[in-house]
């Protein structure tokens, strides 16, 4: 990779086309956190579905995960 710089301390850079990351592998945590499932829209062909019935969706879609 020509994008990252590894200093003598451990600290990596990684360079992008907005400027560059740096951060200390030894300090990553895993999250184990599980997020939400949200679904906010629900497209075919970039065109949002509506409920109806000429609309492949016919009822509304309420579902919650955990």
């Amino acid at each position: 990779m020509e994008d990252l710089f590894i200093k003598s301390s451990g600290e990596m850079y990684f360079g992008g086309i907005k400027g560059f990351n740096s951060f200390y592998p030894s300090e990553i945590v895993d999250n184990n956190v599980k997020p939400e499932l949200v679904i906010t829209d629900l497209k075919i062909f970039n065109e949002s579905l509506k409920v109806g019935a000429d609309s492949p969706l016919k009822k509304q879609i309420s579902v919650r995960m955990k």
